[in-house]
C-alpha cells in the first residue's frame, strides 16, 4: 500500500469551565499549511470567544496516509479536518499510521 507523509495535529475542545474534551484531528502537507489553518481558525473568532470556548491543536506529529485520504488532503485549503469519529476510524483502518 503507498502511503504519503504529512502532518497531523489532534484537538481538544477546552471551555471556561476546564473542561477538555477531544474534538478530532487535522491533517496537514507540512508544518506551514498547520500554522495557516490555525491562524485561520483563530482569526474567525474574538479573543474572548477564544478564551471561553476554543479548540486547541495539540503538538503536530509525522504521520503516513493512505493515497485516497492524500488525495482529499491536496485539494482541502491549508487542511484537511477531521471530526473525533473520522479521525478514530481512519486511525483504526489504517489510513492514518501516526509516527511517533
Amino acid at each position: 500500500m503507498e502511503t504519503f507523509e504529512v502532518i497531523y495535529v489532534s484537538w481538544y475542545l477546552h471551555d471556561r469551565w476546564n473542561g477538555n474534551e477531544e474534538s478530532g484531528s487535522s491533517l496537514h502537507l507540512n508544518l506551514d499549511e498547520f500554522e495557516k489553518f490555525h491562524q485561520r481558525y483563530l482569526s474567525k473568532y474574538s479573543k474572548n470567544d477564544r478564551e471561553n470556548n476554543s479548540h486547541i491543536p495539540r503538538k503536530p506529529l509525522n504521520a503516513k496516509v493512505t493515497y485516497d485520504l492524500y488525495q482529499r488532503l491536496l485539494t482541502a485549503e491549508f487542511g484537511l479536518n477531521l471530526n473525533e469519529e473520522e479521525d478514530k476510524l481512519l486511525i483504526e483502518e489504517k489510513k492514518i499510521i501516526l509516527l511517533l
